[in-house]
């Protein structure tokens, strides 16, 4: 008979027999000299993939990829600011990005939760705008207020609402 496993990362009790945390997606197999071996090279690789990618282009959009969903979200960011969170339905308030379609309510989402802007050295960047229950990159609680960077494929958890971002270059044509 298995026992249920409790997460190393996130200490979730997950359901016998599954392979992965349940509430965070981190390996629960292997020992733990293999599973430190491949977040060694998790970690590498990582490193390698943000050197690649800290800059997003004039010509990029973001594109997120939300947990469970078939269509992601593109985004043309441009130079302006773009509010993160879900409509008010008492007083009809919205938000640039509003993810009240994906369950944001129920994942805790708040109207106002984040914001992303391009700063001046085209970095992608993102601030949790005091949201209830937090705006997390790539597990870590980002602090209120403060601007975060963001690289191609970093995860983005706004309350338990799970997305991955990635910048793509936009299909922008030219009338000659």
């Amino acid at each position: 008979m298995t026992q249920s496993s409790k997460c190393s990362y996130c200490g979730f009790k997950n359901r016998d027999g599954v392979l992965f945390c349940e509430e965070c997606a981190f390996p629960l197999t292997g020992s733990p000299d293999e599973t430190a071996k491949e977040s060694q090279m998790e970690q590498a690789v990582e490193q390698f993939r943000r050197a690649a990618t800290d800059r997003f282009g004039r010509e990029a959009i973001l594109v997120l990829h939300i947990r469970n969903e078939a269509e992601p979200l593109i985004i043309e960011i441009g130079d302006g600011n773009f509010a993160v969170g879900r409509m008010d339905s008492a007083t009809g308030r919205k938000v640039d990005i509003d993810l009240t379609h994906y369950g944001a309510l129920q994942k805790g989402v708040s109207r106002l939760h984040a914001v992303f802007f391009r700063g001046e050295d085209d970095t992608l960047y993102l601030v949790d705008a005091g949201s209830s229950n937090g705006t997390f990159l790539n597990g870590h609680q980002l602090p209120a207020n403060e601007a975060s960077p963001i690289n191609n494929g970093d995860e983005i958890t706004l309350g338990k609402l799970r997305m991955h971002a990635y910048f793509e270059r936009s299909a922008v044509t030219t009338n000659l």
